[in-house]
């Protein structure tokens, strides 16, 4: 489960780099206000409530499998704050989209 913040630009990146594999993944688009990820840090509109009010939102505990939730590099400070208020267990991936090939290595298929 790739979880992220619903910039539009940022979903418009991540989805053409999701494109490019045949690999199933899950995607969270998380309320940050419309700020990209790195501002939504900064500007706390990225939290772990509003990753939980998300997750709530979609029902995902009912409609995935048990997971991890894969959380932007940037976001790594809160990784145990986000763990807790969702339940589920959270990896920190790549910083920016377009590394997401080489952090899933093998799990990507082209």
């Amino acid at each position: 489960m790739l979880v992220t913040g619903n910039n539009e630009l940022t979903q418009q990146v991540l989805l053409a780099v999701l494109s490019t594999t045949t690999s199933p993944f899950w995607v969270l688009f998380t309320d940050t206000r419309g700020d990209t990820l790195d501002m939504a840090v900064i500007l706390e509109s990225f939290t772990p409530e509003r990753v939980r009010a998300a997750c709530d939102a979609e029902k995902l505990a009912e409609r995935a499998a048990p997971g991890a939730l894969t959380l932007p590099g940037l976001t790594a400070g809160m990784a145990d704050s986000i763990a807790a208020a969702t339940g589920w267990p959270v990896q920190i991936g790549p910083i920016c989209a377009a590394e997401l090939p080489l952090y899933f290595e093998n799990h990507w298929k082209s």
